[in-house]
């Protein structure tokens, strides 16, 4: 991870709050995206969201861009108040005419204040904008037409506009100011090299910062629509699981209670018990089946990219820096026709390029920071040298360029990088102002430029808040998925591995040679199937469900393992064996764990796999023993080992491979994940250790002393 980048994520944070207007919010700010899962204790409010609650987090995500513009919008027209109105009192003590900064100020200032009662629209804004082109000709014929300093400036109405207005309305004002171009160009002459040269590049600059003004409104639209699928993602699965619970209130438990009541009848005396206990379970197990189907979406998510904040950033800058390759190529081939420096252009050129193809490399993509470091440097390096070839002075036409290196950076940067180029670009301003005594148009270029260096300072502050907002929700949301996925994992397993673990066992008793032993068999199994379809409505119900931890007795958790899988076990010919602390002359360890999850869940699952994988008329191994303050348990099989690919996988999301067994037993993937996952919420751990004649697994568990009081994990 780039320690950079890490130091962006801060920074862009603080940026959120440093340029920050205090003002009072003008409507109630909507409530932030509700991506947690709250734990509920009934069927109406367990899982989903209604259409009005996805209507509102696709309007939560949308306000934060219009906030944004707002916000940007205010501050631009303020600064504008107090710059034109700065030079309105230089006009008057120079006794020249101040009647165009004058109305600039009285506009500003009234579309200002209005701001602060009502959201002004782009109805409201577009008019303003277009006053604001017509000001800045009227400024620029007023003061030597194309040569005129104010054209510094010339590039904001058109970035502002993208940004606020959006492109569609956005590149009319960029287009309207390109016009006022074209009229200046066409009655004005410019007799000295260094004035055709700034003038082109004025107009470069004005169509740079809008390509660049629609690049960046475009990936925050790609935000935008991740976020929107994330949050439809999460709905889908939401609704998906109060189908799903819906099933297991009004079908699986009447059916698992029904099934303990049918047992307790004792099936095993007549054949018209029995076959009513045969057709009880028939309809649990198709009932379960119906469940399955429901959840079979659950099981996978769909692909997702890595990390879209990283990829969007790196869409949109790599987009750019082939666009400002062929900017470069303009200046190269047009300071070589007028016999101007050139090299720089080239030299721009060329790394425009590699830094283009070096974000295609994996390891560009994952120093963003420090790719953004290097592109302000790259950036900067060559526009400095052209200034310092032209004097060093206002005057020098690539100062006219200096915004849009710093825009460019924010493309990439979550802070660091973008605050360092400012701060370039700060020092290159103070160079040329301070080294030389300046005529009067100088110190007007300078003034304008300065100008222009604050706006771009309060737009890169509202872009890092606004993209701090997007990656902070997508992180969010990242985490919300990551839990649903694994409850949905435990409901499965729950579900589908251990309940029907417990339903083959029963069917298989059904056979029994003994009635009084078969007839306790099924009563026993029944009543944990019945457990086992509460305990899955507990995760349906919430992922915030905390294991209750009591001390438990080993030996007892074992003989209920020899219950539930001895029919398969004899089926394959194979023998259980238990020992260590477990044998009948040592007392039995006592573990901190959930007697359900511990039996069914863990060593279930545990189990299930050893007599899965062993060979016909192999041994498994099973021992308990006490270290220290742990009890650990060993589940030791010999059968193939655990594949290479389930043991990479086994902290993926989904199910791992699963192969089929030594019998053509079929798996689901999800055993030992949660094995694994339910021992660590009990406040343990599991070891798998693969020889090449088996595998072992070990369970660690916290010891409890006899009596210990029933605690949360």
């Amino acid at each position: 991870m780039d320690f950079i980048e890490e130091t962006g994520r801060a920074l862009s944070r603080l940026s959120a709050s440093t340029f920050r207007l205090a003002e009072p919010p003008l409507t109630p700010p909507p409530a932030h995206i509700d991506i947690a899962h709250e734990a509920s204790s009934n069927r109406d409010t367990a899982v989903g969201d209604g259409p009005e609650a996805k209507e509102k987090k696709l309007s939560d995500v949308r306000y934060a861009l219009a906030e944004m513009q707002h916000k940007l919008l205010r501050e631009f027209l303020l600064t504008v108040a107090l710059a034109s109105g700065a030079v309105t009192l230089r006009e008057f003590y120079f006794g020249t005419s101040a009647g165009l900064a004058l109305t600039m100020t009285i506009v500003s200032l009234a579309v200002w204040l209005i701001s602060f009662k009502r959201r002004l629209g782009a109805i409201v804004m577009f008019p303003v904008f277009l006053t604001l082109v017509l000001v800045f000709h009227s400024a620029a014929v007023g003061r030597g037409g194309a040569t005129a300093s104010t054209l510094a400036l010339a590039f904001l109405p058109g970035f502002l506009a993208i940004l606020v207005l959006g492109p569609a309305l956005g590149v009319v004002i960029a287009g309207a100011m390109l016009l006022s171009f074209g009229w200046l160009a066409w009655t004005t002459e410019l007799p000295t090299l260094v004035q055709r040269l700034r003038f082109s590049d004025e107009i470069a600059m004005t169509v740079f910062a809008a390509g660049l003004a629609y690049t960046l409104h475009r990936s925050f639209r790609a935000y935008e629509r991740v976020i929107e699928a994330r949050n439809a993602e999460l709905s889908r699965l939401k609704d998906e699981r109060r189908k799903l619970t819906q099933t297991i209130y009004d079908e699986l438990e009447p059916n698992a209670h029904e099934l303990v009541l049918a047992a307790s009848a004792n099936p095993s005396l007549n054949k018209e018990q029995t076959a009513a206990f045969q057709e009880v379970l028939s309809r649990l197990i198709g009932t379960l089946r119906k469940a399955k189907v429901l959840a079979h979406h659950d099981s996978k998510r769909p692909e997702q990219p890595v990390d879209p904040d990283r990829s969007i950033r790196v869409d949109a800058v790599r987009t750019w820096l082939r666009l400002g390759a062929l900017l470069m190529l303009f200046f190269a081939v047009r300071n070589a026709m007028t016999g101007a420096a050139y090299i720089p252009a080239l030299a721009a050129l060329t790394l425009s390029l590699l830094m283009e193809r070096w974000l295609q490399k994996p390891h560009g993509s994952r120093l963003l920071e420090s790719t953004a470091f290097m592109i302000g440097v790259l950036a900067l390096g060559p526009l400095s040298a052209q200034i310092a070839a032209y004097g060093a002075t206002p005057d020098a036409p690539a100062l006219v360029l200096m915004p849009g290196a710093v825009l460019l950076v924010v493309l990439l940067s979550r802070g660091p990088a973008a605050f360092f180029t400012l701060a370039l670009y700060a020092s290159i301003l103070l160079w040329v102002g301070l080294r030389a005594p300046l005529y009067p148009y100088q110190e007007r270029l300078l003034t304008n430029l300065l100008l222009s260096f604050v706006v771009i300072v309060f737009v890169v502050g509202r872009l890092l808040s606004l993209r701090t907002h997007y990656s902070r929700t997508l992180l969010e949301q990242e985490e919300s998925l990551q839990r649903e996925m694994a409850q949905n994992r435990r409901l499965a397993g729950t579900l589908f591995h251990d309940a029907s673990n417990n339903l083959q066992a029963i069917a298989l008793s059904l056979d029994g040679a003994e009635p009084d032993a078969q007839s306790a068999r099924l009563l026993s199994l029944s009543r944990r199937v019945e457990r086992l379809i509460t305990l899955s409505k507990h995760f349906l119900l919430g992922a915030g469900r905390e294991p209750k931890l009591t001390a438990y007795s080993l030996s007892d958790a074992f003989s209920l393992l020899r219950e539930a899988f001895e029919p398969h076990l004899d089926a394959k010919g194979l023998r259980l064996t238990i020992s260590g602390a477990v044998e009948p002359h040592n007392p039995a360890p006592l573990a901190l764990a959930e007697p359900v999850l511990l039996v069914e869940s863990v060593l279930g699952n545990l189990v299930s796999n050893a007599i899965k994988f062993s060979p016909e008329g192999s041994a498994i191994a099973v021992s308990a023993d006490e270290v220290g303050d742990e009890v650990r348990i060993s589940i030791r099989d010999w059968g193939p080992g655990l594949p290479d690919e389930v043991l990479a996988q086994l902290d993926s999301e989904g199910a791992s491979p699963s192969s089929r067994g030594t019998a053509g037993e079929r798996g689901q993937g999800f055993g030992l994940k949660l094995a694994r996952e339910h021992v660590e919420r009990m406040g343990g751990s599991l070891e798998l250790a693969r020889a090449s004649d088996g595998t072992e697994c070990i369970v660690k568990l916290k010891r409890a002393q006899s009596g210990s009081a029933p605690m949360t994990a």
